[in-house]
């Protein structure tokens, strides 16, 4: 299912980019959203409220302040922007959740899965995918090559529309690839890295 997309503008740079948005921005409503039951740890990086089940949630990078070795846990929504911790829920290991929901309703939740060596530091990483019966009973399905981060996906026409994310070597601090694929699980990293990456995003 994979095709090749072309794109004959050249990309805008940055500053015209920025110059755009600001005059165009629009804050619509702030507010902040209360997360309880993590004690005195930090929640962050957190996915967009999705529904599971008959209830909203909301995915956290959850760790203490002087640690980056953390988990994700689900928060149910209380009511307005309080959100409490939902047991037995967490993914260890994993770090900046995303959640795409498919079609048929269902929940997949996605993040950057650590690894770590002898002396207790990080050293690799890459995206991982999960699914479960909503947010309980979540086991890994696919996972993206070492290294890569922030890879995304969303249903597409019949099949799935994947973004990766390279990075190093000729891809410099970061690039952007695309590629179709029939679903999600047949999300590999022999897949990913065969992205076609888009050379035309701003400079």
């Amino acid at each position: 299912m994979n095709k090749r997309l072309n794109f004959s503008d050249a990309p805008a740079g940055v500053e015209a980019l920025l110059l755009e948005y600001r005059a165009r921005k629009k804050i619509y409503d702030t507010d902040k959203i209360t997360f309880a039951g993590v004690g005195g740890n930090d929640v962050y990086n957190i996915s967009r409220p999705f529904p599971s089940n008959g209830k909203t949630y909301i995915a956290g990078r959850v760790e203490p302040r002087d640690s980056e070795i953390g988990k994700v846990l689900f928060f149910a929504r209380e009511r307005g922007n309080l959100y409490t911790l939902v047991p037995d829920t967490e993914i260890d290991m994993l770090q900046d959740p995303c959640v795409t929901v498919l079609a048929d309703g269902s929940a997949v939740i996605g993040g950057t899965k650590i690894f770590m060596n002898d002396s207790g530091g990080i050293s690799s990483w890459a995206t991982a995918f999960y699914k479960g019966d909503g947010i309980f009973g979540l086991r890994e399905f696919a996972r993206a090559p070492m290294h890569m981060k922030d890879v995304r996906f969303v249903p597409f026409n019949d099949g799935t529309a994947v973004f990766t994310r390279p990075q190093g070597g000729r891809f410099g601090y970061g690039k952007i690839g695309f590629l179709t694929l029939a679903s999600p699980e047949q999300i590999t990293p022999e897949a990913l890295t065969a992205a076609e990456v888009f050379d035309c995003h701003f400079r």
